[in-house]
């Protein structure tokens, strides 16, 4: 399956999407805070699939903290049946995003919409953390991310859970 969020999608901003699959988080989370929020280019979309970083990191002490204040919006991916999840577990305990989403999801910044898609994966072994390029429902689901359809769209096929502030891909 091909995945088209990687043709040339430029915004009329100017501004440059991110997206970002299981280490490259890691990586990218260190590349904001040396950005911090004086950094002359501005992110449009930001798309954090599989993150294995702290589930912490929008808090203060984390270098995510700043990402809302230079982008337009984050989108954050995470599955629960991650087998990658014992890899984590195992090198970082039990405090990754990818297993679980933010540690304080009430408090995450508006621009910040975090999807579960536990539901959409189904225990899919080729699909458990490969999902951003495997599964049909999550890749479409980030296109739409990308050509800018707003989080609380009836048309993407997703649940709104209050209670967790997260969407559930069906």
């Amino acid at each position: 399956m091909q995945l088209d969020l990687l043709d040339e999608k430029r915004s009329e901003k100017g501004k440059v999407d991110v997206l970002c699959q299981s280490l490259g988080n890691f990586a990218f989370q260190y590349a904001v805070g040396f950005i911090g929020t004086a950094g002359a280019r501005q992110f449009n979309e930001v798309v954090l699939s599989a993150p294995v970083i702290p589930r912490r990191a929008f808090e203060s002490e984390y270098e995510l903290e700043t990402l809302p204040k230079i982008c337009e919006r984050i989108s954050l991916y995470f599955n629960p049946g991650d087998y990658a999840k014992f890899v984590t577990l195992i090198l970082w305990e039990f405090n990754r995003m990818s297993l679980d989403g933010p540690k304080t999801p009430l408090k995450l910044d508006s621009k910040v919409t975090v999807i579960n898609c536990g539901n959409a994966i189904q225990g899919n072994p080729d699909e458990e953390h490969r999902y951003l390029y495997r599964n049909s429902k999550v890749i479409a689901d980030v296109n739409s991310v990308l050509d800018g359809v707003p989080s609380s769209d009836k048309s993407l096929n997703r649940k709104y859970v209050a209670s967790k502030n997260q969407y559930v891909l069906e």
